[in-house]
């Protein structure tokens, strides 16, 4: 993930999870998550031949049809541009409100599947499950979901075992089967992208990062051995890699999208000190 830095305003490191390595990458605009799958499959990070499920938190589910049309996507696979002709593509071709980036994944080969929580603004994959088929006809299951924290409890969508059916196909992309995740065999089937505009809001008529007290409560919500803290910490350590857009203008500026990072670095890593100096 090394070249990705030389793009300017593109950041990064490596953090720890239950002391496992977890390379992460932070930048401004969202749709530059396509850049970096795309630098891990031509680096051999990620495998073409198995694309990983793309677990994502987004206020926004970033899903019009791809700007470009179909068929300039069609010539980008057969083509297979360098890293840097791809960024450029990324930055121009694609929209520059960063709303079609998740369907040109999808068409691109990608990602497989596609689980969003906190997608309060939903309005093209406008169910909780969807099915979107791309143009090679592979058919990607597409969750949007309300928060994590949501999703366990009282007739939750992760805790429920009378869902069991119903939501069978969510728990085997997560892994999950109801109360703990299914043994990984040394697998690392999962990218993680976050949006920190999901974890923002209006706040006495001004838009802004959530406080961090409140982030930590939902996090802890409903028990010490398994919340949303937990399970996404077990996702980000069976993930490739971490993808963090900033996103100021949807957090309210900088500052703000710096007060989420903050937050989230100190409720989910081993060591709460990376993201200081973003």
């Amino acid at each position: 993930m090394i070249a990705l830095n030389r793009r300017s305003n593109v950041r990064t490191q490596a953090a720890k999870i239950f002391g496992i390595d977890l390379p992460v990458v932070i930048f401004e605009d969202h749709r530059y998550s396509l850049v970096a799958l795309w630098h891990a499959f031509e680096t051999g990070t990620l495998d073409r031949n198995s694309p990983p499920d793309l677990i994502r938190f987004d206020y926004h589910d970033d899903g019009k049809e791809p700007n470009c049309g179909i068929e300039r996507l069609k010539s980008i696979m057969c083509e297979r541009p360098s890293l840097r002709d791809f960024q450029s593509f990324v930055e121009w071709e694609l929209s520059e409100i960063d709303d079609d980036w998740v369907k040109t994944a999808m068409e691109l080969g990608l990602v497989r599947h596609i689980v969003t929580f906190g997608a309060e603004r939903a309005t093209n994959f406008c169910e909780d499950y969807q099915s979107y088929e791309d143009h090679r006809g592979f058919n990607h299951s597409v969750w949007m979901l309300s928060h994590l924290w949501d999703q366990f409890g009282y007739q939750a969508k992760l805790t429920d075992r009378h869902q069991r059916e119903k939501n069978a196909s969510l728990w085997e992309t997560l892994r999950w089967n109801g109360s703990d995740f299914i043994p990984w065999n040394g697998q690392r089937p999962f990218v993680v992208d976050i949006d920190l505009d999901c974890f923002c809001g209006q706040f006495a008529g001004a838009l802004q990062a959530w406080p961090t007290r409140l982030l930590q409560k939902h996090f802890a919500h409903f028990s010490e051995a398994m919340n949303a803290r937990t399970f996404l910490q077990n996702i980000m350590a069976h993930s490739a890699f971490l993808t963090i857009a900033t996103e100021p203008d949807y957090c309210g500026g900088m500052s703000e999208s710096m007060k989420v990072l903050s937050a989230l670095d100190d409720i989910l890593f081993d060591e709460p000190c990376l993201f200081r100096d973003a």
